[in-house]
């Protein structure tokens, strides 16, 4: 009576955490109900084998999945999947998995390592002071998310705003990006902005994480602005440059993303203000005469003209002083798209510019039963109630076809018109 009564038991309970699985989707299904994967990472697992090991997996995995426009702005115009070629994708695609648990964002703490199902992968945890959290240089912009299979294997998944580069991975230079924004400057013959930029001890926040969307003046542009000598002589050179900077989105905005009348927030606190006229792109009066010069934490557009912050009263200010100074640096070439310099070495003044956007939470339930603990992180436990809310960073459009097309929406810079032509 005592065996039967035990095996009753027992497959009450089993029965139990087949139900409660049944509540949740699996990896693959949470991630194509999301809709901001279906034409990179889930496509990728359609194409390489993968979609049955998101749906099926017999043990806990932790997933950081990257979304479609992280793919398009981690990778310059001149990559495609044909010179990636599939190894290479599936080496990235399997840098995103974690097997050794189902690990929540809490259990994520800063300076732990964590061994990828990639040949040689490590991607290393960090909080940043205002509580954002990074992989590498990814940043969680929604956590969380509880996925199951149909027999109650219970996994997690974390969405990043950046593709996961595996440090073993040897990319084709039509891939490859510069490591930082000021490195990608140098490399297109914007030498003054680099130069400007290390002297006023900005050289050091501009190789953090970002991302950067910033508006360079060419080297000519800087050479003839009038009031540059009173800028140095009364020490609002970076406060002149935090207007150029855009840091409040998730992504780098592209000019594809920019629409006619978008007002977009600069770092300094200033609004700018997006115009498309005659098939040309501007900034202010400034015209957009380079564009998509992609870095690893950001993107650059070049300008003819120096932007001027409406709260900074020049007029005033530079009375009196000298009208011009001449750049440090001559161009050595024209802006390209695609960087294959190494940057030169930056300050290591303390940063004073941080994307300010924090990552979205997700449920509010906590899995109750799982795996052992992980040496460097520590996984959950099996959910108990099914999360009710769906992530807080929907896209409002996204393209629908083939992993080669780029999406149209910006998190904070919504075009609200599309440039025919662009801003080349």
């Amino acid at each position: 009576m005592f065996w039967l009564s035990l095996s009753l038991l027992l497959l009450a309970c089993a029965r139990s955490v087949t139900a409660q699985a049944n509540e949740y989707m699996t990896i693959y299904d949470l991630l194509l109900n999301d809709g901001r994967f279906s034409e990179t990472f889930l496509y990728f697992a359609d194409v390489l084998g993968f979609k049955d090991p998101l749906e099926n997996y017999p043990g806990q995995l932790t997933v950081f999945a990257f979304t479609d426009q992280a793919w398009y702005t981690s990778f310059p115009s001149t990559c495609s999947l044909d010179i990636l070629g599939p190894d290479r994708v599936a080496y990235i695609f399997l840098h995103h998995i974690y097997e050794g648990g189902a690990v929540i964002a809490d259990n994520l703490p800063d300076g732990a390592q964590a061994q990828t199902l990639s040949q040689d992968g490590v991607v290393t945890i960090t909080v940043a002071e205002n509580g954002n959290k990074y992989i590498d240089d990814a940043m969680l912009i929604n956590q969380d998310g509880i996925a199951a299979t149909a027999d109650g294997v219970f996994s997690v998944v974390h969405v990043i705003n950046r593709v996961l580069i595996p440090p073993g991975i040897d990319l084709p230079p039509e891939c490859r990006v510069a490591p930082n924004v000021v490195a990608e400057a140098e490399n297109n013959g914007l030498s003054t902005f680099a130069s400007i930029v290390n002297d006023a001890g900005l050289a050091a926040p501009l190789a953090n994480p970002g991302p950067f969307t910033i508006f360079v003046p060419t080297n000519e542009a800087f050479a003839s602005f009038e009031y540059a000598s009173c800028l140095v002589e009364n020490g609002i050179v970076a406060d002149l440059l935090l207007y150029h900077m855009h840091v409040l989105s998730l992504y780098p905005v592209m000019a594809w993303q920019m629409g006619d009348g978008q007002e977009p927030p600069m770092a300094n606190g200033d609004i700018s203000l997006i115009t498309i006229a005659n098939d040309k792109g501007y900034i202010n009066d400034a015209e957009i005469i380079g564009a998509n010069l992609l870095a690893r934490n950001g993107v650059l557009h070049v300008i003819d003209k120096v932007l001027i912050p409406p709260s900074m009263d020049l007029v005033s200010i530079c009375a009196g002083s000298s009208p011009t100074i001449s750049p440090t640096k001559e161009p050595t070439e024209s802006p390209t798209a695609t960087p294959t310099k190494e940057p030169t070495e930056s300050p290591t003044k303390t940063p004073t510019v941080e994307p300010t956007e924090s990552p979205t939470t997700s449920p509010t339930k906590e899995p109750t039963e799982g795996p052992t603990k992980s040496p460097t992180m520590e996984p959950t436990e099996s959910p108990t109630a099914t999360p009710t809310k769906e992530p807080t960073e929907s896209p409002t459009k996204e393209p629908t076809d083939g992993p080669t097309k780029t999406p149209t929406v910006s998190p904070t810079m919504t075009p609200t018109k599309e440039p025919t032509d662009g801003p080349t």
